[in-house]
């Protein structure tokens, strides 16, 4: 271990015995902003990028790392000298689609390395016992030092999101970081001081400062919000996964003597599901509500739909808490209805056809009297035995035309928040992926949309026009507060306004 890691690691060891050395709000975070220009951006599920091939995972959603980078940038040249605030508003790490374990010598070595960089010291033998069979399949568990094989794979395979976010602070910029349902690990101080470790080191690497005056200097910069955040008292943002019952965790925090997360049943759902649908179908995970992904599968991809139906979802009633069961068997019951219905025909109809067969064929009835005949007999048994198949295949379709709704809105309680705290100009939300805003009685509700693709499945295109939104708020002399949704324009290094069209039925 290095003199520097050292010296981070006394900070860290000094930190937990006294004062945090960043601040966590457990409830909702209140601060000024000091006259400082805001940048809300949100669900942008980094995950482990590139691997070694230059290839990414069907579990990577996050592809404009350069993009990012370029954002960055314009908004530091914009920048008056009263400086900004970048909130990343939940989601930014997705955690849950991480799912390389640490398998050669030299994995276990960096995974060792980097805890030790975070004053937390396990030999290479705890660290390979740790790792059950199951998590070799779906990924490390919640555990707080898991937790940081999964950041270290991310930020080796997003190096320019965290080098962008190093400049963003040494420049003299608040960051805030608020949990969302995707990486709720922000809970754990070893987590949260790994973020600042790896900006510190990535900020000493310009040479500029030696790396322990790094990790002092960005650490009153950084903040960590686990429910909400609250600005100059009219300013009100949350991630808002806690509308949404399949993303709201349903007891404590914590579980098994609190060493790993409770997550709620939208992340099973994320971990032992869509981690493995995404490897054949790319992009899932942007279909909402969470309920409406069968019914999706089977209109688009029916033996995909099959295969998640009879494979994937029985293994999930098995690892999913009882208190979820009921949501479960709802949507799929539909379908099992739709499959098992026709399937008893198909049964009756295979033992109408081979019963003459095994009890004497054609003995009770006139024999066919050509190979003609014989053909066209056969013909019409299997077509016969055919038909409970595509009437599976077509009650299946019907069945999820009707269960497939539109995507899930956070207007309601956005507006429920409004209406209740008078005072509120702001109210800003992410979580769902569609970029939204309305104005009531001259105070704003936004949705912050995302930056992953948004793929229109009736033809498998990106809209672009619905990525890298963001929202910009600034105050002006008057103490008034200016508003407004847009989109960076990458191409152009400009932000455009972003069109919205609204819909009345």
């Amino acid at each position: 271990m290095t003199e520097s890691n050292t010296s981070i690691s006394e900070i860290l060891l000094k930190a937990e015995r006294s004062e945090p050395a960043i601040v966590y709000s457990k409830e909702m975070l209140k601060m000024n902003s000091d006259g400082k220009e805001i940048f809300v951006i949100s669900d942008l599920h980094i995950s482990e990028g590139r691997d070694t091939s230059g290839n990414y995972s069907g579990t990577e959603n996050f592809f404009f790392d350069d993009s990012f980078e370029r954002f960055i940038d314009n908004k530091l040249t914009q920048l008056k000298a009263e400086g900004g605030t970048l909130i990343i508003n939940g989601d930014f790490i997705d955690f849950l689609r991480v799912t390389k374990y640490p398998d050669s010598e030299n994995d276990f070595i960096c995974w060792q390395r980097e805890l030790l960089k975070l004053a937390v010291d396990k030999t290479i033998s705890e660290l390979k016992s740790s790792i059950s069979d199951k998590e070799k399949k779906y990924g490390l568990k919640t555990n707080d030092y898991k937790t940081i094989w999964k950041f270290f794979l991310v930020v080796n395979g997003h190096n320019k999101i965290f080098s962008s976010l190093a400049k963003w602070v040494s420049s003299g910029n608040r960051l805030i970081i608020v949990k969302g349902n995707h990486d709720l690990e922000w809970i754990w101080p070893l987590v949260r001081n790994y973020l600042c470790v790896i900006l510190s080191e990535l900020i000493a690497n310009t040479g500029t400062k030696p790396i322990e005056l790094c990790f002092k200097e960005i650490l009153p910069q950084i903040f960590f919000v686990d429910d909400s955040l609250l600005i100059d008292e009219n300013i009100f943002i949350e991630h808002g996964h806690k509308y949404d019952r399949y993303c709201t965790i349903v007891g404590d925090d914590l579980l098994n003597k609190k060493t790993e997360l409770n997550i709620p049943f939208g992340s099973f759902f994320n971990r032992y599901l869509i981690n493995k649908i995404e490897l054949a179908f790319p992009f899932i995970d942007n279909v909402r509500p969470r309920e409406d992904l069968l019914p999706l599968l089977f209109r688009e991809r029916f033996f995909l739909g099959l295969r998640v139906l009879f494979q994937h979802i029985p293994f999930l009633f098995l690892i999913i808490p009882k208190r979820y069961y009921k949501y479960m068997f709802s949507r799929v019951f539909v379908f099992m209805l739709a499959i098992l219905i026709p399937l008893v025909f198909v049964i009756i109809g295979l033992w109408n056809t081979l019963e003459p067969l095994i009890v004497g064929a054609y003995s009770t009835g006139p024999s066919p009297k050509n190979i003609g005949e014989i053909i066209l007999y056969q013909a019409k048994n299997i077509l016969v035995d055919l038909l409970p198949i595509v009437l599976s295949f077509a009650f299946t379709r019907i069945a999820a035309y009707f269960q497939l709704n539109e995507p899930d809105s956070l207007n309601e309680p956005g507006r429920k928040k409004l209406i209740e705290f008078s005072q509120y100009k702001v109210v800003a939300f992410g979580h769902t992926h569609n970029p939204e805003k309305f104005n009531l009685d001259g105070r704003w509700f936004y949705n912050t949309g995302t930056w992953i693709p948004i793929v229109e499945t009736s033809s498998a295109s990106i809209r672009e026009d619905k990525t890298f939104t963001f929202l910009h708020i600034k105050h002006e002399k008057d103490d008034s507060i200016q508003s407004a949704l847009l989109r960076w324009n990458d191409n152009a290094g400009r932000d455009d306004e972003l069109i919205l069209i609204e819909s009345k039925e």
